[in-house]
């Protein structure tokens, strides 16, 4: 009877034993999962404070938006580029928060169409020409709100901040004008700077983004420059100015792609 007595408390102790291990296989496997889920979490893009650094180049389009008739910023420049270096922070999974740098550089419209003293536009005749450039070196705050958290992330934003503007024209004169003297126009000024953007951001690697976007700029100050044209054989003449940078803003529509690499977050949520 002892014995028998033995061997059922033996089984239930094993039976115990057997449940306990299983319950514990269970919580491992359980927490190895949660473990896999957290990684995985800890892993995707569009971490709450993660900071982006990155950039982003495209075309740049002068409009006339903002001025009065006459010339414009549309008729002094061709389409250019911009190229501009930036940073966001990701402060919630809506909003995101940075401040960029960048340059944008435009070509001179038409070397024989130029602005006359009353700020119109003139055909120059004759083999007189102009070249140009119009350059600007902007540094802004950016706040985008993202409509979706999902991998493909539309936004809206606003930017604000200023530009350096630094316009440069040389007049060409025809071979008739020998004996003149022509001085070169280059003007330089901080004129504010603020615009809304519009795109989005796509996942392209474990912490690689991508974007589209596309953005209205407003330069609202633009400083105007004058050549002076000089006669060498009548030096006491007054000489002849030109008024080369008659437009007063200097607006733009640009359209461009991003890289940006995200850093660790260092509260991971």
């Amino acid at each position: 009877m002892r014995s028998i007595k033995t061997l059922r408390l033996l089984s239930v102790i094993g039976l115990s034993a057997m449940m306990t291990m299983e319950m514990s296989a269970v919580e491992t496997g359980s927490g190895m999962g949660a473990g896999i889920m957290g990684l995985k979490k800890k892993n995707t893009s569009y971490q709450v404070g993660q900071l982006y650094i990155g950039g982003h180049v495209g075309v740049a389009v002068p409009t006339s938006i903002g001025e009065d008739d006459g010339w414009t910023f549309k008729d002094a420049a061709k389409t250019g580029f911009v190229i501009y270096g930036d940073v966001m922070r990701q402060m919630n999974q809506a909003i995101g928060l940075g401040g960029e740098i960048g340059f944008r550089n435009y070509p001179y419209n038409d070397q024989k169409i130029h602005p006359n003293v009353n700020g119109e536009s003139r055909r120059i005749t004759g083999r007189a020409s102009y070249e140009a450039t119009y350059r600007g070196l902007d540094f802004d705050l950016t706040g985008r709100v993202f409509i979706t958290t999902k991998a493909v992330r539309p936004f809206i934003g606003v930017f604000g901040g200023g530009e350096i503007v630094m316009n440069s024209v040389t007049y060409n004169p025809p071979p008739s004008y020998q004996k003149y003297t022509v001085t070169d126009c280059k003007t330089t000024n901080l004129s504010p700077l603020f615009g809304f953007m519009a795109g989005a951001y796509f996942k392209a690697g474990k912490r690689t983004l991508m974007s589209v976007q596309g953005r209205i700029a407003f330069v609202t100050s633009v400083k105007d420059g004058v050549i002076s044209v000089y006669n060498d054989d009548y030096p006491q003449d007054k000489p002849e100015a030109l008024h080369p940078i008659a437009h007063e803003k200097e607006t733009n529509i640009s359209i461009t792609i991003g890289l940006h690499v995200g850093k660790d977050a260092k509260n991971q949520r």
